[in-house]
């Protein structure tokens, strides 16, 4: 193939002339002719007519990067479906796998394989299937790492996407790609249905343009919001013990509770904010002060390397570990959407208040009264 296109394609002037027009786009432009010219010509050494009209529409929107239609497929764990398929909208559902899905990952003994075919052992627990109309595949990768973010955030799992398969109709390769991510820890999971479609559909479509993406460009400077939502995530995946979740977990209601940075009573204003927060949703506050408390201690003993006197039996820590990274969850939920109105000091100053304060306690149930998706189901 390559010697048909040596002597017969690049040798031709009409060549000459359109890569002349497409100097000015860059370097890439070559390897889109080149693989337009080999697709053509495949077509016809195997006795198939290849229709130009929509090859050649293809690799004009690829040299004017223009938007397309990318097709990702990610292989996801922390979320189980009680249903075969779960429909959320034309560009976004969820499945089972099938066997079909599966025996494309087997490999098979004494035939080479590499990459891309076979990258290892992938767990998870169903598949997302999702369409992104994008001229630029890191939008689709910024897409990507938002809605695994909001799913994360629309329940507590530990959602992750062990493996990504991006393909658009392109002759660029860098349409057609698939990345794997370090294997997670899977601690916490929870079921999907059909019944939840419209649900996550308004939660994706109101929070993931809100949501920070390390993917993001131009990118963006940390805030506290990107770092609370970091150390959310690792309180779900991380590896260790069961003492360290907890702790990210507290590190995260600290990133965004503890903005204005007090030096004294720390855990003491950790508790009276949250327990201001999260009582706007359902929340009883003497359960607040109580799991807040108490992760507050796990934490404070686990990261200075103390041995606890009575520590907390397995079944214990877990419910502990439960109810923080959900605490954790709700907040991240309720700061992110308060953020589009309010300051981060004036939210921060009205939590301080609320509690002695019934302007400051009204005020902030106006606020929370305009949140969504954070409310007891």
């Amino acid at each position: 193939m390559e010697s048909f296109l040596e002597k017969r394609v690049f040798p031709h002037p009409v060549r000459d002339q359109i890569m002349q027009i497409l100097q000015s786009r860059g370097p890439t432009c070559d390897g889109i002719v080149r693989n337009f010219a080999r697709r053509v010509a495949y077509l016809a050494a195997v006795g198939r007519s290849p229709e130009l009209g929509p090859h050649v529409a293809t690799v004009l929107r690829d040299v004017t990067d223009s938007p397309r239609e990318y097709r990702a497929r990610l292989w996801l764990a922390g979320i189980t479906l009680s249903e075969d398929v779960v429909h959320v909208s034309d560009s976004l559902s969820f499945r089972r796998a099938t066997r079909q899905d599966l025996q494309k990952r087997v490999r098979v003994e004494g035939v080479p394989s590499g990459p891309p075919d076979w990258q290892g052992r992938i767990l998870f627990s169903c598949i997302a299937e999702c369409k992104v109309v994008t001229p630029r595949p890191a939008e689709l990768q910024t897409h990507v790492d938002r809605l695994i973010t909001a799913l994360r955030l629309f329940r507590l799992g530990s959602v992750s996407a062990a493996r990504c398969d991006f393909q658009a109709d392109s002759f660029s390769m860098f349409s057609n790609w698939r990345i794997g991510s370090p294997q997670r820890v899977t601690r916490l999971a929870y079921t999907m249905s059909a019944d939840d479609g419209p649900r996550l559909l308004q939660a994706t479509q109101s929070l993931m343009p809100l949501l920070p993406s390390a993917f993001q460009f131009p990118a963006i400077k940390p805030s506290f919001l990107s770092t609370a939502l970091a150390w959310y995530s690792e309180s779900l995946m991380a590896a260790g013990p069961v003492e360290g979740a907890v702790a990210w977990a507290v590190a995260c209601l600290e990133a965004l509770f503890l903005g204005d940075n007090p030096t004294t009573e720390i855990s003491y204003r950790l508790t009276q904010r949250v327990i201001a927060l999260l009582r706007c949703f359902g929340c009883a506050p003497l359960d607040v002060k109580q799991v807040v408390k108490a992760a507050y201690d796990v934490r404070s003993k686990h990261v200075h390397g103390a041995t606890p006197k009575k520590p907390l039996s397995r079944e214990k820590l877990g419910a502990l570990h439960r109810n923080i990274a959900e605490y954790a969850r709700v907040s991240c939920l309720v700061w992110t959407q308060l953020l589009t109105e309010r300051k981060r000091n004036e939210v921060l100053a009205t939590l301080e208040e609320a509690l002695i304060d019934d302007a400051s306690n009204k005020r902030l149930q106006q606020w929370c009264a305009k949140v969504d998706f954070a409310g007891k189901r």
